[in-house]
């Protein structure tokens, strides 16, 4: 399997080939990046038109060795072809819970792995963030690498064929913003803080050759994220992030508020489950997602407590650093013809109200502080955590 930056060419090639308007349910399902497009095809009156885009702040030249890169999350121009995309793979989710039980551990990953675009999805808007992926920068893998070589900057990164790196010069054009490890005044690759270790662990986990992509771990973050306030705050949490997709549109607050209204004790009741099932599959043998890499890649290297990344921030930088991110969800289906808006909410409704859900036998609060201090981290917990800092952003964005 080729690097991140080859699955995201071929999930554009294949959902701007196939589906012009209408979302489909598994065009995305081998990928591991969350749906983009650069084409417009498709109704111009529901294309986003591109600004000019700000030039990037540092280029690949300013990248070293241990940075951690985080990969923004791209909404696709046409707001009708993503909202049908995510409504049909919704809706794959509720019919893959409808059968869940039947299915075998092998057959629960596939089911995941299938969902992965609306995993990513889920953990930008749930975590208030706009990452969906995370990578490290190393070396070439150990082994391999010639003399030349050695002095070359290697991406590695959890992904659809497990652990793999990719060159740094052929890595995704996107926006990426990129992030730096430090230890009080001392950052890494200092005299006092080399970055040796933590880019010999990244070494480590590439080499292993047995390590796979842990589809189950991103669906449990994508839920975890909804849990980070307690568990009495998951539901009004999902309903707060569905209405900011469709910002000032009116009818589509109303139908959704209806939605909750009708059904708060069945989705509180699905999210526990669904939570619970995840944690079930965790922690499965050689079984990694992108940022649990990352993480690992530190908290693994040295002496113990040496290179920790921790989940800490503080209320100042923590303010700094999520100023912008409501305006990368907020409204992104707004402007949609309402009555395709109430028929595709309304479907999903009642898809919902015709499951069987049975109530759980143990608390989500006390099952979640199982996997607290474990390498459970999502993407903005490496961006926020107190141990490291922003270097600056490479890339073009998008901007709408």
């Amino acid at each position: 399997m080729f690097g991140l930056v080859q699955s995201i060419q071929k999930a554009v090639s294949s959902f701007n080939s196939k589906h012009a308007l209408e979302g489909t349910e598994d065009a995305l399902a081998e990928t591991i990046p969350a749906p983009v497009s650069l084409s417009t095809v498709g109704a111009q009156s529901h294309a986003r038109q591109p600004k000019k885009a700000a030039a990037a702040t540092i280029d690949k030249a300013d990248v070293m060795v241990g940075d951690i890169l985080l990969l923004e999350f791209e909404h696709d121009y046409d707001r009708r072809r993503e909202f049908n995309f995510f409504m049909d793979m919704a809706l794959q989710a509720i019919e893959a819970w409808r059968n869940w039980g039947k299915y075998t551990k092998e057959e629960k990953q596939e089911k995941f792995k299938a969902l992965m675009p609306l995993i990513h999805l889920a953990i930008a808007l749930f975590d208030d963030n706009k990452f969906f992926h995370a990578a490290i920068v190393g070396h070439p893998e150990i082994g391999q690498a010639t003399l030349k070589q050695a002095t070359l900057k290697n991406v590695i990164e959890a992904g659809p064929s497990g652990i793999h790196g990719t060159p740094l010069d052929d890595y995704y054009g996107g926006r990426i913003s990129v992030y730096r490890y430090h230890k009080g005044a001392v950052s890494l690759g200092d005299a006092a803080l080399p970055s040796g270790p933590v880019v010999g662990k990244a070494n480590e986990f590439l080499c292993d050759g047995t390590i796979q992509y842990g589809y189950p771990h991103a669906g449990l973050l994508a839920i975890w994220c909804l849990y980070r306030r307690g568990e009495d705050f998951a539901v009004a949490r999902l309903e707060e992030v569905l209405i900011q997709l469709f910002g000032s549109d009116e009818s589509a607050k109303r139908l959704i508020k209806l939605l909750f209204a009708a059904s708060k004790g069945k989705i509180k009741t699905l999210l526990q489950l669904l939570v619970l099932d995840a944690l079930a599959l965790l922690r499965q043998p050689n079984q990694m997602v992108c940022s649990e890499l990352v993480a690992a890649c530190f908290n693994e290297a040295g002496d113990e407590g040496t290179y920790h990344i921790s989940r800490e921030s503080n209320a100042d930088r923590l303010t700094a650093l999520t100023a912008d991110i409501a305006s990368v969800h907020q409204g992104v289906f707004a402007g949609l013809d309402p009555g395709h808006v109430e028929k595709r909410l309304t479907e999903l409704g009642e898809a919902f109200a015709n499951l069987d859900i049975e109530e759980p036998m143990r608390s989500v609060d006390i099952a979640l502080e199982l996997v607290e201090q474990n390498n459970l981290y999502t993407p903005a917990d490496l961006q926020q955590s107190a141990n490291t800092f922003h270097v600056g952003d490479m890339g073009e964005p998008k901007v709408f």
